[in-house]
């Protein structure tokens, strides 16, 4: 059940940039210090991607719009702001573009500052019995550079964003909505998968297993990953979250749930470390040809990080 002090996270996660919303960057604009000059950019193109804060409660969902530029000189940014409305089953977010100014100090060779790429954030946060309650499927995004539309799906496990209308029978993409793709919000180009963007809601002790330096053969990768995970009473992800799927592309690691808590309890206090030893098959080229070799090699343990 939704409560009023739900409504006021989902409402106003910014208040943090927006102590008044709707003149939000008017006031940014007018508290440029003296020495300072606005510095203009060109219409922002946002890129987003789920991100995991430590700080967000376990139905909340973070979607961070970064916005990177290059800038020579000393520059002093005053972040985006997001101004949030409900509209029926659509959510609707009005993004500004950041206040970015240059000073107006002289600069002298050893206090200059050297031209650099500066990015900027902010979150918008996804409460998710908030959107299963009131049945939202749209989430509208304005900002300086256009307007783009996606569609949201959630359920008790995850929340996920749509970059193309999917048909109802199938399930399948077809087309984005409007016809181009998008122009001024788009996935950040990262380890994540982009379609859908997924942000799935971990039940507690998660753990993701890993070997590093092993890329060869993934199968038998995830089957001797498997029988030692089986050994610690873990089970699969998928097990837990039906139809779970790595939110990281292109990245050999596996997802597991530590039942007891052991592990993850000793992960939380120590960091990453070891959890066992397998034996998995090594290719190897040899004088008659290639050939196989038992290699022992480590499995580490971690907890879900920024971009799991």
């Amino acid at each position: 059940m939704m409560t009023a002090s739900h409504l006021f996270r989902f409402l106003a996660v910014f208040a943090v940039f927006l102590p008044f919303a709707a003149n939000a960057q008017q006031t940014a604009l007018q508290e440029i210090e003296k020495n300072e000059v606005p510095y203009l950019l060109d219409a922002p193109v946002f890129n987003m991607s789920f991100v995991r804060d430590p700080k967000a409660a376990p139905n909340e969902a973070t979607l961070r719009l970064s916005q990177s530029y290059s800038v020579s000189g000393c520059v002093n940014i005053k972040p985006m702001t997001v101004t949030p409305r409900i509209a029926g089953q659509r959510l609707e977010y009005t993004v500004s573009e950041p206040v970015v100014t240059l000073s107006k100090e002289p600069q002298y060779s050893q206090f200059d500052c050297k031209p650099s790429v500066n990015t900027v954030t902010t979150d918008i946060i996804f409460n998710r019995d908030i959107i299963l309650e009131k049945k939202i499927n749209r989430v509208t995004l304005r900002g300086p550079g256009g307007q783009d539309q996606y569609e949201i799906y959630a359920d008790d496990h995850m929340l996920s964003l749509y970059t193309k209308v999917r048909d109802p029978v199938t399930g399948k993409n077809m087309k984005s909505f409007d016809g181009k793709g998008k122009k001024a919000f788009k996935p950040l180009k990262s380890t994540q998968r982009d379609e859908p963007l997924t942000y799935w809601f971990y039940p507690e002790n998660t753990l993701i297993l890993y070997v590093p330096g092993e890329s060869e053969n993934p199968g038998q990768l995830a089957e001797r990953v498997h029988e030692l995970a089986g050994k610690y009473g873990m089970i699969e992800a998928k097990f837990a979250m039906p139809g779970f799927v790595s939110p990281l592309k292109d990245q050999i690691v596996f997802y597991y749930v530590d039942q007891v808590g052991l592990h993850a309890d000793k992960i939380r206090q120590n960091g990453a470390g070891p959890l066992g030893n397998i034996t998995v098959k090594e290719r190897l080229l040899g004088p008659e040809g290639p050939y196989e070799k038992d290699k022992v090699v480590a499995v580490y343990a971690r907890l879900p990080g920024l971009m799991d």
